[in-house]
């Protein structure tokens, strides 16, 4: 089984009141990652609990960690940390089978102009596919659109501004839960990983 370091698991999260917007239930939780690992670590906590049709989206700057938190979670989806997960920038997506019939997509969207776009490439096709996961970075179209999924997950990646943190691995992340099926999973997520969940 593929066991990633807990010397480091420290994640701080400040969590914020629910709402509901559209029928859609919303919830917001804040945390600090201080390193690659830490992200690995919350990337399998989450792949734990998948589903085919999860739709999760990542957001942030180059090298905020949106790439890093796709890699940890296939390399834990596949059981293989040696796993080879390339970025998906020039192709746009890349495939891996999982069990039970599954495959994750994992796509970059950033070249993409249009929504239409999003029905050209089949980015629309595989979000809608009962059993595809998807792995969305530069989702911000994505979001903004009519072909955007009525559940999701949406990580944001930030460089943290407080001076008193000097690791340059150290990134801020705000995860927002749409939908009542991501709410239920994240809350089950805290009670299995407690020790990712300090709250300050």
């Amino acid at each position: 089984k593929w066991v990633l370091p807990l010397q480091k698991d420290r994640c701080y999260f400040h969590h914020h009141r629910s709402f509901t917007t559209e029928s859609h239930a919303k919830k917001r939780i804040s945390t600090i990652v201080t390193s690659i690992q830490e992200t690995y670590l919350l990337a399998r906590s989450l792949e734990e609990f998948k589903k085919g049709g999860d739709v999760i989206c990542l957001s942030g700057e180059v090298g905020a960690g949106k790439s890093e938190f796709a890699r940890g979670w296939i390399k834990s989806a596949h059981d293989d940390s040696d796993l080879i997960v390339t970025s998906p920038t020039y192709l746009l997506a890349n495939t891996y089978p999982l069990d039970d019939d599954l495959q994750c997509v994992h796509m970059d969207l950033y070249r993409l102009k249009s929504s239409q776009d999003f029905i050209t490439v089949g980015v629309d096709a595989w979000m809608r596919d009962p059993k595809t996961i998807s792995l969305i970075e530069w989702p911000e179209l994505l979001l903004r659109s009519p072909s955007c999924p009525k559940e999701y997950l949406h990580l944001n990646f930030t460089y943290p501004k407080m001076a008193s943190i000097e690791v340059n691995e150290t990134r801020h992340l705000e995860l927002q839960m749409v939908g009542e099926s991501w709410i239920s999973r994240l809350q089950q997520v805290q009670k299995r990983h407690p020790s990712l969940f300090r709250t300050t």
